[in-house]
Parts: C-alpha cells; sequence; structure tokens
C-alpha cells in the first residue's frame, strides 16, 4: 500500500502538469513574454505579450531601450519596500514558532498531569491556531504583495504562491512532523513515545486536522457568500414591497435577463484560483506524507476533493460575478 501511494503521488503531479500545458495551449496562455522585453521577440512568441497589471502603479515614460511607452516604478523605492515586506513575513514566521512552540508545551502539562482527552484537546488546540494563521497570513500577505506594486500578473501571482504556500507548509505540517521524527528522541521523559505511541499519538493529530479542516474551510468560503446573497435578497424585497423573506430569497435566483445582470452587479468578484488549488494541495501532502498511519487518508481525501469541486463550481458559477478572461 505505501510503495502504492509513493508511486501514485509521483505520477500524479506528472499528469496534472501534463493536463495544465493542454489546456494552456488551448486556451493560448501556455507563455508570455515580459514587458521589458523587446516588441520583435513578443511577434516571434505569436504576439502573447504580457500586459502591465491595472493596479500597477508608476510614472510613464519613454524606454532607454526601444524608445516605446512604458510605465516605469524606481527600482530602489520597490527594493526598500520589499525589504519592509519581507520583515512583516519574518515576525509571522517568528509568531509561528512560538505558537509550535507552545503546543509542545501544553502537550508536556496535558501528559504529565494525565489529563483525560490531552490527545485531542491538543489536536483541537492546534487546528484551531492552524487555521488561524493560515487565514489573516493569506490577507496580510496578499496586502503585502499589493504593496509591492508587481508589474505583471505573472510576477504578482508568483511572489504571492511563494509568500502563503511556504508559510502554510509550515504551520500544517510542522507539528506532525514534530510527532513523527523529532518527538521519540525527546530526553523528557514526558514528551518522549516510543514508535508504537508516536504513531498513534501522530494518528489523532492527523485524523482530527485533516477532517476539521475539510469541512472548516469550506464553511468558511462558502458561508460569506452565501449571506452576501441573502443579504442582498433582503434588500431586493424591500425594495420591491415583498414582505416574504423566502419569495424574495427565490426570486433572486429567477433566470430572468434582468436578476442575472443584478445578480452578476451584486455579487463577488472571483479573485483567484490559487486558495482553492492551495486547499487541494495541503490535503494531497496530508493523504500521502502521513498515509502509513492513517491509512483512510486518501479515501477522505477523494470524498473532500469532490465536495471541494462541487461547492467551487457552485460558488464560481452561482454566487460570484463572473470573472474576466486573463
Amino acid at each position: 500500500f505505501a510503495l502504492f501511494v509513493v508511486a501514485w503521488s509521483v505520477l500524479l503531479p506528472i499528469f496534472w502538469r501534463r493536463m495544465e500545458y493542454r489546456y494552456s495551449k488551448k486556451w493560448g496562455t501556455l507563455r508570455f513574454v515580459s514587458d521589458a522585453s523587446s516588441s520583435e521577440s513578443a511577434v516571434s512568441n505569436g504576439g502573447n505579450e504580457e500586459r502591465t497589471r491595472p493596479q500597477f502603479a508608476g510614472e510613464h515614460r519613454t524606454s532607454n531601450v526601444d524608445g516605446s511607452e512604458e510605465t516605469y516604478f524606481d527600482r530602489s523605492r520597490q527594493n526598500v519596500i520589499r525589504c519592509a515586506a519581507c520583515s512583516v513575513v519574518f515576525s509571522f514566521f517568528i509568531a509561528l514558532m512560538a505558537s509550535i512552540a507552545g503546543i509542545i508545551c501544553l502537550r508536556l502539562y496535558v501528559l504529565r498531569s494525565s489529563a483525560m482527552y490531552g490527545s485531542y484537546m491538543i489536536a483541537a488546540t492546534n487546528t484551531v491556531i492552524i487555521l488561524f494563521f493560515n487565514n489573516v497570513y493569506s490577507l496580510v500577505a496578499e496586502r503585502l504583495n499589493e504593496w509591492e506594486n508587481w508589474k505583471t500578473e505573472t510576477q504578482f501571482e508568483d511572489n504571492l504562491i511563494v509568500k502563503i504556500f511556504v508559510f502554510r507548509f509550515i504551520n500544517s505540517y510542522a507539528s506532525l512532523y514534530y510527532i513523527a521524527f523529532i518527538r521519540v528522541y525527546e530526553t523528557d521523559e514526558a514528551l518522549a513515545c516510543t514508535p508504537e505511541e508516536c504513531m498513534a499519538d501522530l494518528r489523532i493529530q492527523l485524523s482530527f486536522i485533516f477532517l476539521s479542516q475539510l469541512v472548516v474551510n469550506n464553511v468558511l468560503e462558502l458561508l460569506p457568500l452565501l449571506l452576501r446573497r441573502c443579504l442582498c435578497a433582503a434588500a431586493v424585497a424591500r425594495s420591491k414591497n415583498v414582505s416574504s423573506t423566502g419569495l424574495s430569497f427565490r426570486s433572486f435566483f429567477v433566470h430572468t435577463e434582468a436578476d442575472f445582470v443584478y445578480n452578476q452587479y451584486v455579487s463577488n468578484v472571483y479573485g483567484r484560483t490559487f486558495d482553492d488549488y492551495c486547499e487541494i494541495l495541503i490535503a494531497f501532502g496530508y493523504s500521502t506524507l502521513f498515509v502509513i498511519c492513517f491509512p483512510f487518508a486518501p479515501f477522505f481525501a477523494f470524498i473532500g476533493f469532490i465536495v471541494e469541486a462541487r461547492i467551487d463550481g457552485y460558488k464560481l458559477c452561482k454566487l460570484s460575478r463572473r470573472p474576466f478572461l486573463r
């Protein structure tokens, strides 16, 4: 079973990348040329020159290379902004390390006091900390990325991926790696455990964290959009002097052209697919890195991915504004 999971986890990204390139070629987004390159190279690549982001703030000037009009942002100022952003990210990493140390201290207290359901208490606390840091840091990282003023959408997304995914990887797996590879070598008798005891503790922690994140992430992803939709439906009911909230909520989904245009107008903007893919990638790590201690993880991940796909499809098609092609 372990060898099968290893082979599957190696082959899946290969076939995923092949499918990604197939759709990129089909939709004409296979490669871009940087704005800093010459127009001749852009023509040689079929004219797929990536445009400057609308949010990019800079001054218009004549290029020193080819004399064309370009938007320029001072490099020294951008480097200062990046250093400040890195200091904020580093502060979050320090806070994350402190939270991991706090979990270890809580584990030490629970083991020494022989508290009932101590492992479940630790798992619940660890899950809350992971969810808290993932959601708070994601908001801060996106603001920092906007502040850094990247010129193209590719640069913006690449740097956002590095900021968020590295942090989420450490936040999601640090406590599990500690139990799997470090705790067995602890010198403190209260923290030390035999391989069998560490395996049982890792199973409890992984199952609690994995299943909780599958449920909580989907609820947090869908609930705000549904609440916004209900508030908009109530506003429509008040404007039309409709007393029944149920009727007004259903009327908000009427497939008339006017209602469709209004629904698009008041719906949330669908930002990017990175958050959806990041959730899948973290769940993929849970179901492959520690599958030996929790063999049902791939099954729960499969069920969770089906639910995730349906929720994301409903969110994109029904609760979000139609995204622009980019």
